[in-house]
């Protein structure tokens, strides 16, 4: 069987900043081929041990790019020193009187601070929080050990060789700054001159250090979602808006005195100490959102904390009892509901006497029929912009005269608007294109080509399960196979000719939105045997 001449995932994920790494294999080797990515927001995703990240999980901008969105307060800086990971991406920080490095976040909760250091003409290096409480760490980088600590939750640091250590401190409240200063002893910075070398810092949610994400904007950066698949999958998303402006501030929620709230009470989805518990002394509710007339899609991460049955779920057109009861167990799970009309009034959480609940992550999603992945708001709404994704690959990498488009893939709903695959050519893709596509429970494609267009669609009863499709294109010998199946043929002439790009769209207005686990493109027709080990589940 022929090797693709491009592949995206299949378990092999990888990205950078404005785009998604896709390959391809020649031989035994395998060579990278860039995707072009766009999303001028950030976005959360699951990772593989479950848990809700933001992408990237790196709150800070530009994490080794210490000249840019950094202030400095008399210290110098200068790029191009050796590195811990064997670079030349390394800097050192030079003080005088006490010279620190800052960059500024917007209050953030319950976070690590870390940085890779080493001793320069200083032995010393001091980190610090600044927040709603403060707190700051010294670590002695000539032998590895920690110096005075004051208002932290952890702190720690670990030797990586040649001399290099990756320090850590981290605190549980909210943040709004940090700061590192070389310094001259283990308690003290006051009166520093020297320079220690640093390299890759990074601030993260939870109180331990996850592993060094590079970022520059934070912005325009793929998400591979791990949610139910091991493999992960590309996620696109349309833009949507969490109107609930204090996701996750259940304790300043309007509540009636039937609820008894405790924040911070357990470990949410996203894997710190933030989820909020309720506990129903009677029927009671609690809600943050007011809106009017139209359709919502409102969704809420929830467990039981006891073994109890009664119902809770959310409520809705201020009536403060239970219209959507959720199945809860001792294990989280989001649970999501769609109104088609909403009456002016209150919506929120509600639930009967005795229930006793742990809640993280309300969103409340309008025209929506389905809900997107989770938007935090800390005081206002948040909206998470829609994603493209596109190849321009090199002359010959896609057939033009045949070939074969695969890919499995999931859609998150059977309303909306054509979600679209396609291969065309960029200067006239109205006249050059090969198309796959999901509208409602339907699968279609088309050939635009000058002999003529063709055109089929047919019915199918799965599209919001993953799915396996391709699509072979050859003049006289067109087939659509799905699940293993050949559900289409076609004996039409074709005569393409200029393909040069690969997109998840057709067009405006056609953008692909759903999990993307695997994507193929074969420059020649496979066989029938081929296309049926290629497509089966």
């Amino acid at each position: 069987m022929a090797e693709p001449t491009i592949q995206l995932g299949g378990g092999n994920w990888a990205g950078k900043t404005d785009n998604l790494l896709g390959y391809y294999k020649k031989g035994e080797r395998f060579y990278k081929q860039d995707f072009t990515f766009s999303r001028s927001t950030t976005g959360t995703y699951t990772d593989k041990d479950g848990y809700i990240q933001e992408m990237p999980y790196n709150l800070l901008q530009q994490s080794n790019d210490f000249d840019t969105t950094w202030g400095t307060s008399s210290v110098t800086i200068s790029s191009g020193k050796s590195g811990y990971n064997g670079t030349n991406n390394a800097w050192s920080l030079n003080s005088s009187s006490e010279g620190y490095l800052f960059q500024y976040l917007t209050n953030e909760t319950s976070n690590t601070l870390s940085i890779y250091a080493k001793a320069g003409s200083v032995n010393n290096i001091r980190l610090r929080f600044f927040g709603t409480s403060n707190g700051e760490g010294y670590f002695n980088l000539s032998n590895g050990t920690k110096g005075t600590t004051s208002g932290l939750a952890n702190s720690s640091i670990e030797n990586v060789g040649n001399g290099w250590y990756r320090c850590n401190i981290s605190i549980n409240t909210t943040i709004s700054l940090v700061r590192i200063y070389p310094s001259v002893s283990s308690s003290s910075s006051s009166g520093t001159n020297g320079f220690v070398y640093i390299q890759n810092a990074q601030v993260n949610s939870g109180t331990s250090a996850k592993t060094y994400f590079p970022t520059t904007t934070r912005l325009n950066m793929p998400r591979v979602d791990y949610l139910n698949n091991s493999n992960g999958s590309l996620l696109i998303e349309p833009q949507r808006t969490n109107l609930e402006t204090k996701s996750n501030g259940f304790s300043t929620w309007s509540a009636n005195t039937n609820v008894t709230r405790t924040a911070n009470y357990t470990l949410s989805p996203d894997g710190t100490q933030n989820a909020t518990r309720l506990q129903f002394t009677a029927n009671g509710s609690c809600s943050n959102i007011t809106q009017s007339l139209g359709s919502y899609t409102i969704s809420c991460y929830a467990k039981r904390n006891d073994s109890g049955t009664q119902d809770v779920g959310f409520f809705t057109n201020g009536s403060g009892v239970v219209n959507s009861a959720w199945s809860l167990t001792s294990d989280w799970k989001r649970f999501t509901y769609t109104f088609p009309a909403l009456n002016a009034g209150a919506m929120g959480i509600a639930g009967n006497s005795g229930a006793d609940v742990s809640v993280f992550g309300c969103q409340l999603e309008g025209l929506a029929s389905y809900a997107t992945s989770y938007i935090p708001t800390s005081g206002s709404t948040v909206t998470r912009v829609a994603e493209t994704c596109s190849q321009t690959p090199a002359s010959g990498v896609i057939g033009q005269t045949e070939g074969v488009l695969f890919a499995e893939f999931s859609v998150f709903d059977i309303v909306s608007n054509i979600k679209a695959i396609s291969l065309v050519k960029s200067s006239s893709p109205t006249s050059n294109a090969v198309i796959l596509y999901y509208f409602g429970n339907r699968i279609a494609f088309d050939i635009l080509n000058p002999s003529g267009t063709v055109s089929v669609i047919t019915n199918i009863t799965n599209a919001l399960q993953l799915n396996k499709v391709a699509l072979k294109y050859k003049s006289g010998d067109i087939a659509l196979w799905f699940n293993g199946v050949e559900i289409v043929t076609r004996t039409n002439t074709i005569s393409l000719s200029g393909l040069d790009k690969l997109e998840f769209d057709f067009t405006t207005g056609n953008g692909f939105y759903g999990k993307i686990k695997q994507l193929q493109v074969y420059k020649t027709a496979l066989t029938d045997t081929q296309l049926a080990t290629l497509t089966t589940i």
